[in-house]
């Protein structure tokens, strides 16, 4: 399933011309690292993300995920989101890295997004 989400979110940023520079599946969570054009807010990104994800995930796993949602939805209503300003990229991507060799050791998973390079976005 984390592959999965990984392409629909892939998928779903390179139409929205979002470049998805770093991210890590944790079990209750996604960490994203993105460039969002300035035409977009990222509360659209976030809620068309989140929403594609959550309805074709919930159709492609209907048992895997029937029990432990009863309700139509999958993400919680919330996210956090900060702009790049007095950090810098490396900061940001060691952090979600850290992150994921975190949650690898705990649950000894994979690292879906390690690999992949992310659309270029034409101007």
């Amino acid at each position: 399933m984390k592959i999965r989400l990984q392409e629909l979110i892939n998928q779903r940023s390179e139409e929205l011309r979002v470049i998805v520079l770093k991210g890590a599946i944790e079990p209750d969570h996604v960490h994203l690292y993105v460039s969002v054009p300035p035409s977009m807010s990222i509360s659209k990104y976030v809620n068309l993300i989140k929403g594609m994800t959550s309805c074709l995930l919930r159709k492609e796993f209907k048992e895997e995920l029937k029990q432990f949602y009863w309700k139509p939805v999958l993400w919680a209503t919330g996210y956090f989101a900060a702009t790049v300003g007095e950090i810098n990229d490396k900061i940001i991507k060691d952090y979600i890295s850290e992150q994921e060799s975190q949650e690898k050791e705990e649950l000894n998973s994979q690292d879906v997004w390690g690999n992949i390079k992310s659309p270029e976005r034409n101007p």
